[in-house]
């Protein structure tokens, strides 16, 4: 079992967001950050077909799960990737 299963704020969650939490990680797990972004969009959407909304947390737990064992640079590209995503939901 990989050691972010792990984290105690995953066992904390209601089942359904820990549950669109790993699936989201194991889907984005060594892949490009270019083949991440239709994952992130595919989880937005199932949490929005679930009611479910992540609290500021859990958005930076799941991003944080994102970039472990990643390199310098596709951690960077994670970094500009969330202030992108950041930027367009400020602008809404």
């Amino acid at each position: 079992m990989s050691k972010w299963m792990n984290e105690q704020i995953l066992s904390e969650l209601d089942k359904e967001k820990a549950d669109l939490i790993r699936k989201v990680i194991l889907q984005t797990q060594g892949k490009n950050n270019k083949a991440v972004l239709p994952v992130l969009t595919g989880l937005v959407s199932d949490a929005k077909k679930k009611n479910i909304n992540f609290t500021p947390t859990e958005i930076d737990l799941i991003f944080r799960l994102m970039k472990a064992n990643k390199t310098e640079n596709e951690k960077k590209q994670i970094d500009r990737m969330i202030q992108m995503v950041q930027n367009i939901i400020s602008k809404s």
